[in-house]
């Protein structure tokens, strides 16, 4: 949790929120993955992969009043190219990182890391860990 970003720090998505808006946030900010929240509760990770599956899969347009919630089946983690896992808020450090250092199922790095309570999808989101926030600590050899 000491590298993590909280899950009141970082960016997080409703599945009312329109898609091309956050699409503009995302591109401004730098940020590949946010988590999608229904009643604080995790839902699904909004990604590019998430927008190749919404028109591959469906043979839809992304247009301005497209929403998450027109694409909530290629939200949920298991329709996504990318890799995510959940892990409990007492993983070490050490844990983490050799989680984005080996490749996962697929044979895909992970993409993010998601932290709640004890590890499991449907508990609330207490933050979030990608390549770049336990790669890039100064202390690793």
């Amino acid at each position: 949790m000491d590298y993590a970003r909280k899950g009141d720090q970082g960016r997080k998505a409703k599945l009312n929120q329109r898609v091309m808006r956050l699409m503009e946030v995302m591109e401004k900010n730098g940020i590949s993955n946010v988590p999608v929240m229904k009643e604080g509760l995790f839902c699904g990770v909004f990604s590019q992969g998430s927008i190749f599956m919404y028109v591959l899969k469906g043979g839809r347009n992304i247009t301005k009043e497209t929403t998450l919630q027109d694409m909530a089946t290629q939200l949920k983690i298991e329709e996504h190219p990318e890799n995510y896992i959940f892990l409990p808020k007492s993983v070490s450090y050490i844990t983490a990182r050799n989680k984005f250092i080996r490749p996962a199922g697929r044979g895909k790095r992970i993409s993010v890391i998601f932290i709640t309570e004890t590890g499991h999808q449907d508990e609330r989101l207490l933050g979030m860990l990608t390549p770049w926030d336990v790669l890039r600590d100064p202390n690793c050899t």
